[in-house]
């Protein structure tokens, strides 16, 4: 179901949720980057926000709600009008770079040893052959593009946890069906490291408006001493800043690989609200108190 909000006949706001068993959930997965209600400002939220849990379904589960005031606020302050409480819990932390200024001084703000290992990286691989950068939109031969991204996509951890896009199909459909619908919106970029033609580190990304997002990437393990990974991100962040966009988004959680770009980070947390009913008052105590202790037991 989707939750609307119109304001003098023009679409102001939109909240989708999914009916479940126990109650209303944001439809948002461990591969979902974060879910957040989309509307014009943090009052059109919380009317959203009001509208689910006046539904009278019992409990609301949102995954990686951003914990900032602007998304985590609006829904906290529907909750305790409507006489619902709210449980949360940390999910992870999300990298993003704010993009201001020029390559040059974004670049000089770097560690000195990072700036360095990329030139040496980049003049190890640039000895073995020719180094291009190819950038496809999907508009022509996105079967083969992204077929030939997959099979690069798996960067020997990868395939060893099951992560990587070749050994997971429900995961490879899903990334597909994502970069079609953003290719016919012009917004998909499939990037590509290549060495003499041959593919070496790939990235899956979304450009639109002014923000850049990475959703997927990795590269040949026969490379991996010389990171073209790290050489392929260098080009597609560079590229970022000189074409003026303002948000490079990393997406996922603060891995080190991330953080030696940016130590900006986004905390992303897992809501439960429940309401005042006998299942909702138990629910609320099982997880604001016993499963914590259960955690802290595991651990």
């Amino acid at each position: 179901m989707v939750f609307c909000c119109k304001r003098r006949g023009e679409l102001v706001g939109v909240l989708p949720m999914v009916e479940g068993s126990r109650g209303l959930l944001a439809p948002a997965n461990n591969e979902t980057p974060d879910f957040r209600p989309v509307t014009i400002d943090r009052s059109i939220a919380k009317r959203l926000w009001t509208a689910a849990f006046q539904l009278g379904l019992g409990t609301v589960t949102v995954l990686k709600l951003p914990a900032d005031t602007d998304f985590l606020g609006p829904m906290v302050a529907a909750a305790e009008e409507t006489g619902f409480r709210i449980v949360s819990r940390d999910v992870h932390s999300s990298p993003y770079l704010d993009i201001t200024g020029n390559w040059e001084s974004f670049e000089e703000s770097l560690s000195a040893n990072w700036r360095q290992t990329l030139r040496r990286r980049r003049r190890q691989l640039e000895k073995g052959g020719r180094l291009d950068i190819d950038v496809a939109d999907g508009s022509e031969r996105f079967e083969e593009l992204f077929d030939e991204g997959v099979r690069i996509e798996p960067s020997g951890w990868k395939r060893e946890a099951g992560t990587a896009l070749i050994a997971n199909e429900k995961a490879r459909a899903f990334y597909e069906s994502v970069a079609k619908w953003a290719a016919s919106k012009g917004w998909l970029r499939m990037v590509f490291l290549r060495l003499d033609g041959r593919p070496i580190a790939f990235r899956l990304d979304l450009e639109t408006g002014s923000a850049y997002y990475h959703l997927k990437g990795g590269f040949d393990p026969e490379f991996a001493p010389a990171s073209p990974g790290n050489v392929l991100a260098a080009s597609v962040i560079e590229s970022a800043f000189r074409r003026g966009l303002t948000r490079f988004e990393f997406l996922g959680a603060a891995e080190s690989h991330k953080l030696r770009w940016t130590r900006t980070t986004r905390d992303l947390r897992l809501i439960r609200a429940f309401d005042r009913s006998p299942a909702g008052a138990a629910g609320f105590l099982l997880h604001k108190y016993a499963r914590p202790v259960v955690a802290r037991f595991r651990s």
